[in-house]
């Protein structure tokens, strides 16, 4: 079988890069119950099976017998049947994971750098933690890792993903923080702006993010005439991060390099429960509703600065380690000698390519 050469693009938004993304597709159709296990094995079998001595036979088809995996009502069915449609439906992703996988092991190993067995443990916490992070104003709460599980285990069935492919982004993702954290160099002035954004003055407002002007102009009809605004982000923003919160975004002080300019000013120009008119900023109409003002915690720099540093590097890793996932797969040297493997990951790079050509990326942001 003649292999070909390629080097296509990854998902814009790869599988398993964090929880949030597994978290976006819980609305899909539950798999039946058990699919998962018997996928898992199919696969696994079929990439340990030993190579055999001598060629079978060639069948009517002009492919050669093979053994039956399964007998389904005494009919026996082909080990290459079974393959061939998880090589269709799964392979390229699981294709994907695993040459960025490769791709990072050997990067690491040529700086130097090890993951162990408590990285890995590290990247799965930081999973169930997000699942189960509290709105942006409740107070700090312990994982409660149970909770988390049964999250993940259900968006896990939703996505027809086993945990052992999970667990390969697990294990990517530990190596991808720990190539990009050894680069990152933190200036001291970004340092005492986290503490600010953290300890200092900060704004907490909800907003409503919508995609044209006449859409906001709605919105504000709507909460003149009293309309419930969380209800309204929850059922109209076009940000689905915090739409679930009901639009409740994370306190930031005035001076949050990461909060657009005109969303700070308008924040601290209102006075609580006071609800601004409809602004532009960046890719979409913004409404405003403050809530509150939260005056400086008194901690001192000195106290906070490991912690701070920690929370600093762990928010920068994250647009780093998917620029490195991107920059992993497209310079791999990938050789694909299947033909039904060939033929999926052509069939998705088409509809990659199509899709960045329609229109550009209309994500909300961060």
């Amino acid at each position: 079988m003649s292999s070909v050469r390629t080097s296509t693009g990854p998902n814009r938004y790869p599988v398993f890069f964090c929880a949030s993304v597994a978290l976006a597709a819980a609305g899909c159709a539950p798999r039946p119950a058990g699919t998962a296990v018997r996928v898992d094995r199919a696969w696994n079998d079929a990439r340990q099976a030993p190579p055999r001595d001598e060629p079978d036979q060639p069948t009517a088809a002009g492919r050669p017998a093979e053994e039956a995996l399964v007998t389904v009502n005494g009919r026996p069915i082909e080990r290459r049947r079974i393959v061939d449609l998880l090589l269709a439906g799964h392979g390229p992703g699981i294709l994907e994971q695993i040459v960025v996988l490769e791709s990072a092991r050997r990067l690491a190993a040529q700086r130097g750098l090890t993951v162990n067995e408590t990285d890995i443990q590290a990247e799965y916490a930081r999973s169930l933690e997000t699942l189960t992070a509290p709105p942006p104003s409740a107070e700090p709460q312990p994982l409660d890792r149970k909770a988390g599980q049964a999250i993940l285990d259900d968006i896990l069935a939703r996505r027809n993903i086993s945990p052992a492919e999970y667990q390969i982004g697990m294990e990517r993702n530990a190596y991808l923080r720990k190539l990009v954290q050894g680069q990152l160099r933190i200036p001291e002035e970004q340092l005492r702006a986290e503490f600010d954004r953290t300890y200092g003055r900060r704004v907490e407002v909800r907003h409503i993010q919508l995609p044209g002007l006449s859409a906001a102009q709605e919105v504000r009809r709507r909460l003149d005439a009293g309309a419930d605004f969380a209800d309204l982000a929850r059922h109209m923003s076009a940000n689905p991060d915090t739409a679930r919160n009901g639009g409740l975004l994370p306190p930031f002080p005035d001076t949050d390099p990461d909060v657009p300019p005109l969303l700070r000013e308008v924040a601290f120009a209102l006075k609580d429960g006071e609800v601004s008119n409809p602004f532009h900023v960046e890719r979409g109409w913004h409404i405003l509703r403050r809530e509150r003002i939260l005056e400086a915690t008194p901690v001192d720099f000195d106290a906070a600065r490991q912690d701070t540093e920690n929370r600093l590097r762990d928010r920068l890793s994250a647009p780093a380690m998917q620029q490195l996932y991107r920059s992993l797969y497209t310079q791999a040297d990938i050789i694909i000698h299947d033909a039904v493997l060939r033929e999926a990951v052509d069939k998705r790079r088409s509809g990659a390519d199509k899709s960045d050509n329609a229109a550009p990326d209309s994500g909300a942001p961060d």
